[in-house]
């Protein structure tokens, strides 16, 4: 039996955790999502009427339908932020030496500092 992880499925043409992924999101989006939502708002409105819930409770059944149903544009904008945050690399800091060579960040140094990788450092 193949894993979930493998990259494809024999006879299947798509991965499997992207269409366990797709299904999800139809499920919790769908219609039925939307029978579930509008049967919530109708008791918790029927609630506040009778006076047994709380305006605190019913505000947060309304914004978790919101968030349920706008997840998918929430997770897409807060992808493109990402991206935009991780935009291009900062250039790279040039110092100057005593004798004029320039020198890419230096490192500071202590007079009997331990090195645990000698070979490794850069000439100075």
């Amino acid at each position: 039996m193949p894993s979930l992880f493998d990259a494809n499925v024999a006879g299947a043409g798509e991965q499997s955790l992207p269409a366990a992924a797709h299904w999800m999101e139809a499920v919790l989006s769908g219609p039925f999502a939307t029978a579930v939502a509008v049967i919530a708002v109708a008791l918790v409105g029927y609630g506040m009427l009778s006076g047994r819930v709380s305006a605190k409770r019913a505000f947060g059944v309304v914004l978790g339908c919101f968030i349920l149903f706008g997840s998918a544009s929430i997770g897409q904008r807060l992808t493109e932020a990402a991206g935009q945050l991780n935009g291009p690399a900062a250039p790279s800091v040039v110092f100057a030496q005593p004798d004029g060579s320039p020198q890419r960040n230096p490192r500071p140094t202590t007079a009997n500092a331990f090195n645990p990788y000698p070979g490794n450092a850069p000439p100075r």
